[in-house]
This record gives structure tokens, sequence and C-alpha cells, in this order.
């Protein structure tokens, strides 16, 4: 299937929207942990001399889980009203 053929069936669309939706959550939680610094996080990870590495990881880690979970609250929320 193409690209275009994809986009227009609603199911496939219904996740991307909530897996974009649970991506950017994940950027806004990593970003408040960063702001509120629980437990010096900030600092052990700027002291690292690759914190891009720390980041990327914990990023990559928070998309999976808030993607996942807005996509399937998606889901499971199909058969109500």
């Amino acid at each position: 299937m193409r690209l275009k053929e994809l986009a227009r069936q609603p199911l496939i669309r219904l996740l991307a929207v909530n897996c974009a939706a649970g991506a950017a959550a994940a950027v806004l939680m990593l970003a408040g942990l960063l702001a509120l610094n629980p437990g010096n996080l900030r600092a052990l990870i700027f002291a690292d001399e690759r914190p891009a590495a720390a980041l990327g990881l914990l990023l990559f880690g928070m998309v999976v889980t808030f993607g996942s979970l807005a996509m399937g609250s998606a889901i499971m929320a199909l058969g109500r009203e």
C-alpha cells in the first residue's frame, strides 16, 4: 500500500495521531524532569561527557511508553459512544 492509501484508513490515522500525542507528552515530561531536577538528575546527565546519549535513551523510553499508552487507550475507547 502507498502512504496516501494508508493515511485514508481511519484506524491508521487514529493510531498515528495518538502516537504523536504520546510523543509530545513524552517531550513535555522530559522537559519537566529536567526543569524540576528530581534526585539531581539534570546534574547527573549533564556531568557526563556525552549527555546527548543519556537524553536520547531517556527520551526514546518515554516516547515508547507514552506513545503506547496513548495508542492503547485510543484503541480501548473505540467501543464507547
